[in-house]
């Protein structure tokens, strides 16, 4: 049997080095040669392919419905995302994603052969933003559908990239996938950024070749939120400045972030029962998304957990409370304990309005208009003649509670149904709220704020009186 011309090389060598020994010295250059050989190895392929020839691939596809090469394939696997002229690219086409992906499948059982085709398919999932996380980015629902089967994809054939009893390690991006199978998860910044792995994200965008301008890199500068997210309630919240800050920085991003945050503060822990508002964040909310009460801003709220949308609601609610004792109350002496009441009370509190006087409602002082910025929705106009007036409507079960401002300072409240006394409806009318029409009515009953005092010294304070009051609504 005539050899191998493989063999009759090795024979021929044999022989040369037999009858012509050579010193065999390993130069500098050699050893440079080698290791740039060895680098290319773990390197792995190109992560590069022209994007005429994919988009050649595509039109090949259509038109014979079959890809015979394993380069037609690989070229296939990267032209996934690629924007077509007049289609939709693959990922969002219900009717060739899965031939595209049967093309590419058929390789899976060659390791060797099958990266060149995965690295493809990674470059388009990076590519592609089926995730929904970034801000203002177009996709269709077929495309995020066609987006999670190519995730799920690759998580399934992950250990098929890797050739059993291979000679030299696997190319760097392969070692990387196989040992942080995490980045192919639904939250895989998250998973990277609480991972032990000594590995920064220019290091993970480079060794994955991940595409510049991809929603993965963009969610790197958001690690730090995921780090936090993860920690324990102290940590998280001492934290909440820094976040604010980060996702500033990134409005592409803002609202999923926020939505993360806010829906972590919905698990946290308070000793007294209510976790204590947050000014920063709660002013972030505002600015961002608006009140969590009004029905106009409910888009932006969607999203949140049912426990952290009550908590931001709680928040907001506490604000107007505090609003109105801090600035529209004239009794100095007494609003630090009113407020601390409805403070402690607020939770029974289903709804409530600021009625403005017209200093209030009008004066343009930086202080007036910023109040009337956060009480937005929830205000109406107060009809008495004297400017300062001004009340705090709360709706209590079946009462309505008004704290008074202004000429007087008391409380009253009155039960509230379909047939309202008429200066009850004059009270609370379309045009505005009117403390005369209260005064008008013999359903409405007043109380002041005094403490009564016994003669042996055992008196109650108007917070005991009131706090019964309430137990009994």
């Amino acid at each position: 049997m005539e050899p191998s011309p493989l063999a009759r090389l090795e024979q021929g060598l044999a022989h040369a080095e037999q009858s012509h020994p050579v010193e065999f010295k390993a130069t500098h250059e050699l050893k440079q040669w080698v290791k740039r050989q060895l680098g290319i190895h773990r390197s792995g392929l190109s992560h590069f392919e022209p994007v005429d020839q994919q988009r050649k691939t595509i039109k090949k596809l259509k038109d014979d419905q079959h890809l015979p090469s394993l380069k037609e394939a690989r070229w296939l696997a990267f032209g996934l995302s690629l924007p077509l002229d007049h289609a939709p690219c693959l990922l969002e086409d219900a009717e060739w994603f899965d031939l595209a992906l049967e093309q590419i499948n058929a390789w899976q059982h060659a390791p060797r052969r099958f990266r060149k085709c995965y690295q493809g398919l990674l470059h388009s999932y990076f590519s592609y933003d089926g995730s929904g996380w970034l801000a203002n980015t177009r996709f269709s629902a077929i495309g995020q559908a066609n987006w999670r089967t190519l995730q799920a994809y690759l998580q399934t054939h992950l250990a098929q990239i890797q050739a059993p009893q291979e000679a030299l390690p696997p190319p760097d991006w392969v070692d990387c996938l196989l040992k942080h199978p995490d980045i192919l998860s639904d939250q895989p910044v998250a998973a990277l950024a609480t991972s032990q792995a000594s590995i920064t994200p220019s290091q993970w965008i480079q060794r994955l070749a991940i595409p510049r301008g991809s929603w993965f890199s963009k969610l790197w500068a958001l690690a730090p939120l995921h780090q936090a997210l993860g920690q324990d309630d102290a940590l998280f919240y001492q934290r909440l400045p820094e976040l604010i800050a980060l996702m500033d920085k990134h409005p592409e991003l803002h609202d999923a972030a926020l939505t993360a945050v806010l829906n972590r503060c919905g698990t946290l822990s308070a000793p007294e029962g209510t976790l204590p508002p947050h000014t920063g964040l709660r002013e972030h909310c505002a600015r961002h998304w608006g009140s969590p009460w009004l029905p106009t801003h409910q888009e932006q709220w969607r999203h949140l957990s049912p426990q952290a949308l009550e908590l931001m609601k709680d928040w907001f609610k506490l604000e107007l409370i505090e609003l109105f004792f801090e600035q529209l109350s004239d009794d100095r002496e007494m609003r630090q304990r009113k407020m601390a009441f409805w403070q402690k009370h607020f939770q029974r509190i289903d709804t409530l309005h600021l009625a403005l006087g017209s200093l209030a409602m009008n004066a343009k002082e930086p202080a007036w208009v910023k109040l009337r910025q956060k009480a937005l929705g929830f205000t109406v106009e107060m009809l008495d003649i004297n400017p300062r007036n001004n009340a705090l409507i709360m709706a209590i079960g079946q009462h309505m509670a008004i704290e008074l401002a202004g000429t007087s300072d008391d409380f009253c409240h009155y039960p509230f149904g379909h047939a309202s006394p008429e200066p009850l409806e004059r009270a609370q009318g379309p045009s505005g709220f009117s403390s005369k029409a209260l005064r008008e009515s013999d359903q409405v009953s007043w109380l002041a704020h005094q403490d009564s005092h016994s003669v042996n010294g055992q008196g109650q304070t108007w917070e005991n009186t009131f706090e019964a009051l309430l137990t009994g609504w």
